[in-house]
């Protein structure tokens, strides 16, 4: 049982600590970069505010998308309109492509290629709030103090 343990421990600790590292890049390539949604190694994330995509994507998921050369059909894409949308291509026109959200009745206006950020290659349900939380500097500053309290409390009482 100690075992399972120490090995969830050090799971949670790894995912922790790379959502802490993409979290503080995210944050540099915003500030420095003046990125909306900023990319690290080709990978960003979005929080889905809307129900169009439902129920492919609920409000509240995180997607998890990757730039790429190239689009097709099907493909779920985050893009930039006036907005930052995240929907399904559901043609490939000369200039760009038609998208819809699967809830949606009607098609969006035609984008081009420039547009997409990137495509979903994953999607957390229900984590939205907590990148929100983490894309504060502050909060984010928070946890990492947090983080170090409790490594430095941990260490402590192994000591007593």
């Amino acid at each position: 049982m100690k075992r399972i343990l120490k090995i969830g421990k050090y799971i949670v600790l790894t995912v922790l600590a790379t959502v802490l590292l993409f979290s503080v890049a995210g944050i540099v390539r915003r500030v420095a970069f003046r990125e909306e949604i900023p990319l690290v190694l080709g990978y960003g994330n979005a929080v889905i505010i809307s129900g169009s995509m439902m129920p492919t994507i609920s409000v509240g998921d995180v997607v998890v998308i990757r730039k790429q050369n190239e689009y097709f059909v099907n493909d779920i894409i985050t893009f930039k309109e006036r907005s930052h949308i995240t929907h399904r291509i559901v043609e490939r026109t000369e200039n760009g492509y038609i998208t819809k959200g699967d809830a949606n009745n009607t098609t969006d206006p035609e984008i081009t290629q420039d547009q997409i950020i990137g495509r979903v290659v994953w999607v957390i349900p229900k984590v939205g709030n907590l990148v929100f939380f983490l894309q504060n500097t502050r909060n984010l500053i928070i946890m990492a103090l947090l983080g170090l309290v409790a490594i430095v409390f941990t260490r402590i009482i192994r000591r007593s």
